[in-house]
């Protein structure tokens, strides 16, 4: 069945049993000449001025510096492999997050074939035009040789040829959409990595607050923005929502904080229906009592006994609040669903205390606020290098 390849002259139909990745051969582990190609990348991402444009690209260049990977493969103990062929299917909230786990299971030696979303947004398209650019330079032809991008419709028969190919299937998307893929024809031994449908929460120490200076103060609401503002909040780790706990009477003065740092952000027009839409569903069920603008962002004051996050939160820089006496409160308000944990004015040995209730059945990473975004091979209680990796044992 044809797919459509994606190369810089733009995207030719081609038979999966064309694509070269197919029929390549995997590299070692640690290449140097992946480390050179990842260091060629992040120069670009960081250097030429379209990328520039989109503080998305300049963070991914700056978390493909080899200082950066280095921490993470500097800790690789043992005899790695790569699995094979890896097909990674990518989300269309994030534009981009592929990279991320495509570039750890390019360092283990994996050929790739990577299959993109049909929505094409600017950034996607600076992306993707940048990365293909590097990549069909002269000294990284076996990484081109064995690396290609795609597109298909979802409908298409090629979902299953392509899914019978793959040594291990990096699944991004809504519930449904992962488990429609795992329903695809597969090797018996193929490995399959699930990123489906999460949310995340920050959680503010209300007193530590209020002692803080008012620098301190203003460094907070930044941080939160930072995690908030990219993708308009879809990112499965950006905080949905803002839990307060103790003395309630700086709470609006945060808010406001916030307010200003995303008073200048840009927004599409339908941003602030949307945000009074979803408030008044919220106040009208029940789950919320009330809910203010401020700048960009829309704050919900929550009832108690309400959800952590709703399921239909949209992103939209809307953000409920919950207001608990202590941190162990927030154990009732977990889900299987919560992924990442920001906080801000408890010490760590705090939430590492916290964390050890055995009625919490969620949260895979818990960062400081304005670190929440910051993509590791850690991700969803995965370790990406060792699972996109076969190691070997000499006894």
């Amino acid at each position: 069945m044809n797919v459509l390849r994606i190369t810089e002259q733009g995207r030719q139909p081609v038979s999966l049993s064309e694509l070269p990745a197919v029929q390549a051969t995997n590299l070692p582990a640690l290449a140097d000449q992946v480390i050179a190609f990842t260091q060629a990348l992040s120069a670009a991402l960081m250097q030429r001025s379209a990328c520039r444009e989109f503080d998305e690209l300049v963070a991914l260049g700056f978390w493909l510096r080899k200082a950066s990977l280095t921490r993470f493969t500097g800790s690789l103990n043992g005899t790695f492999k790569p699995l094979g062929l890896v097909v990674h299917y990518t989300p269309a909230n994030v534009d981009t997050m592929f990279v991320y786990s495509w570039v750890c299971a390019l360092l283990m030696g994996n050929r790739n074939i990577v299959r993109l979303s049909s929505q094409q947004s600017a950034l996607q398209q600076t992306l993707l035009h940048t990365l293909l650019d590097v990549l069909n330079a002269a000294e990284f032809s076996d990484i081109a040789n064995a690396n290609q991008f795609i597109q298909y419709d979802h409908n298409s028969e090629s979902g299953d040829e392509l899914s019978v190919l793959a040594d291990a299937r990096v699944l991004w998307g809504g519930d449904d959409s992962v488990l429609r893929i795992r329903e695809l024809p597969c090797k018996p031994r193929c490995r399959d990595i699930s990123f489906a449908d999460r949310h995340s929460a920050c959680v503010i120490n209300g007193e530590a607050f209020s002692g803080a200076t008012t620098e301190q103060q203003v460094r907070l609401a930044e941080g939160i923005w930072r995690d908030m503002q990219p993708y308009l909040q879809q990112a499965c780790s950006s905080p949905r929502a803002l839990v307060w706990v103790g003395d309630n009477r700086a709470k609006v003065a945060l808010l406001e904080a916030i307010g200003r740092c995303a008073h200048s952000a840009n927004a599409p027009e339908t941003l602030r229906n949307e945000q009074l839409v979803f408030s008044q569903w919220l106040v009208a069920s029940g789950e919320a009592t009330a809910y203010q603008f401020n700048g960009r962002v829309c704050s919900i004051e929550l009832s108690s006994g309400a959800a952590l996050v709703s399921p239909a939160h949209p992103g939209n820089w809307i953000l409920p609040v919950h207001s608990i006496s202590s941190l162990n409160d927030l154990a009732a308000l977990t889900t299987p669903k919560l992924q990442t944990l920001s906080y801000w004015g408890f010490a760590k040995d705090d939430m590492v205390k916290f964390l050890a209730q055995p009625s919490i059945t969620g949260i895979d990473r818990v960062v400081p606020v304005g670190e929440a975004l910051q993509f590791s091979p850690d991700w969803d209680g995965y370790e990406l290098l060792t699972q996109l990796a076969r190691k070997v044992v000499v006894l």
